[in-house]
């Protein structure tokens, strides 16, 4: 079991003991990811929780962006097949920064495409890469627990390696100025966006980590100043700040975090009853958004 698959497994098992997912998909997801005998083995001490799963509600979206976009569907040829994307743009032409937006684990959804429009919509050219590409694409797959397994199952190397490929096809993309690119991401994204920063040296110019585990090596090869978010509910991931601080500082990177008070893993996801949180949300977006115009302009 790879370090990215006992990530994922772990925010499984504490999104049942929260009530936000139920017995069957937990097991559903780990034995899809590592198999039955492996699954569990790693289950065998997590108690039956009393009572039926939370009931979903809709949650409020405050901000969709939109206006005067415009927005399709990519394939970036890779070295062997290819890599799918959903693209978002002010429908102006000119010199603009980009953005490679980075999805949680269930796939490039709906959330992340809005997301990606909501970047659009400040002046950036956005790409969102599709990390289940390889396996036919999220969309490929009719049930949710079955995707998220399916990138678990991946390779984070092979993955990271794309990610960075993604930035080079949108670098190289009319309109877009390539010395003015930055990444960010969501959960396991935000764990990709570490990992890219590590990988991408001068390639980017500011990275924005929300709520994702920082590498396990490679910081001394981070060039560009990166913005981490926190919720400060989110014990699992907070464990690791002080770490990535130290070694940041020790390395003599360029290096902010903020922890917002309140807010739970996954606090941005506005469809994610369970953990959005509208009061923090905005805050951290317009947190985000004021990093990226100070490294790459808008």
């Amino acid at each position: 079991m790879n370090d990215l698959q006992a990530y994922l497994i772990d925010e499984f098992i504490e999104e049942y003991e929260d009530g936000a997912l139920s017995r069957a998909d937990l097991e559903h997801r780990v034995r899809g990811m590592v198999g039955e005998a492996q699954a569990a083995l790693l289950l065998s001490s997590v108690a039956e929780r009393g009572g039926s799963t939370r009931p979903r509600v809709a949650a409020i979206r405050p901000i969709i962006g939109g206006a005067e976009l415009e927005s399709m569907d990519v394939q970036i040829a890779l070295g062997q097949g290819e890599l799918q994307g959903y693209l978002a743009r002010p429908t102006e032409y000119g010199s603009f920064p980009a953005i490679v937006a980075i999805h949680e684990n269930r796939g490039l959804v709906e959330h992340t495409k809005d997301c990606a429009r909501r970047l659009a919509s400040e002046g950036y050219i956005v790409l969102a890469p599709d990390l289940l590409s390889r396996q036919g694409g999220t969309g490929a797959f009719a049930d949710t627990n079955d995707a998220i397994a399916a990138l678990g199952q991946s390779d984070p190397e092979q993955n990271a390696r794309d990610l960075v490929a993604a930035i080079d096809w949108l670098t190289n993309q009319p309109d877009v100025d390539g010395g003015r690119m930055g990444v960010t991401g969501w959960c396991m994204g935000g764990c990709y966006t570490w990992r890219v920063a590590t990988l991408a040296g001068t390639r980017i110019r500011a990275a924005v980590p929300w709520y994702g585990p920082a590498p396990q090596s490679g910081v001394e090869n981070i060039a560009a100043p990166v913005f981490a978010i926190y919720g400060e509910l989110d014990e699992r991931i907070n464990a690791g700040i002080d770490k990535i601080t130290q070694e940041m500082s020790a390395a003599g990177k360029s290096f902010e975090k903020k922890i917002y008070p309140g807010a739970q893993h996954a606090f941005n996801n506005d469809t994610n009853a369970e953990r959005y949180n509208a009061e923090q949300a905005p805050v951290a977006w317009n947190d985000m958004l004021a990093f990226f115009k100070q490294h790459l302009g808008s």
